[in-house]
């Protein structure tokens, strides 16, 4: 259906984003999709409003430096969606997991997990919600203008052929060498172990 795109078209702008969109996969990629998509400019780029959102202040005479956080609204109407049941977004990483969590609440983000996908029309998205216990809830339409996907990731080692035929040594790491669960600290890792074992 013409409203689905990949999160590489929305992410890059090879395709206009409507204002209500639907993102499949609640992974690391679904939250960092789900986030750029819910502003215009990201606030680690303008301290005062990172500021204001997260509810910190540089005024010596607050304590604690805390003030209430008053987050700017969401560019868009964001549903996460994921078959899964449960909380998204269990499986980020320890450090920075939370702030991705916090991110997406903040912002509005209704987040929609057992869910299976019936079918895509104009109306929007169609999805069939289970609980835990895998019974299933209830059936929704997400009025949505687009349906972002972000799941289903494939490696992509389009280099790795010609360069080895090129007589070039090439190592695989990272998402291309498994992209279904990316892995920061796994990718860093055998990153710096190639890097420690070149001559």
């Amino acid at each position: 259906h013409p409203m689905v795109m990949s999160y590489a078209d929305a992410v890059l702008g090879h395709r206009e984003v409507g204002k209500r969109v639907a993102v499949i996969g609640a992974g690391g990629i679904g939250f960092d999709v789900t986030e750029f998509l819910t502003v215009d400019d990201s606030p680690t780029l303008n301290l005062k409003e990172w500021e204001q959102e997260w509810g910190v202040t540089d005024d010596l005479d607050t304590p604690g430096f805390l003030t209430r956080p008053r987050p700017t609204p969401a560019v868009r109407e964001v549903y996460m969606v994921q078959r899964k049941t449960g909380k998204q977004g269990k499986g980020l990483g320890k450090t920075t997991g939370w702030v991705h969590r916090a991110t997406v609440k903040m912002k509005g983000v209704e987040q929609i997990s057992g869910a299976v996908y019936d079918r895509i029309d104009d109306a929007g998205l169609h999805i069939t919600v289970h609980d835990k216990e895998g019974n299933e809830t209830g059936k929704r339409i997400l009025e949505v203008d687009n349906v972002v996907v972000c799941a289903g990731q494939e490696s992509v080692r389009d280099l790795v052929d010609p360069l080895t035929e090129a007589g070039v040594i090439t190592h695989v790491i990272g998402g291309a060498d498994l992209a279904s669960e990316l892995d920061a600290k796994r990718a860093i890792r055998q990153g710096t172990e190639v890097a420690a074992g070149l001559p």
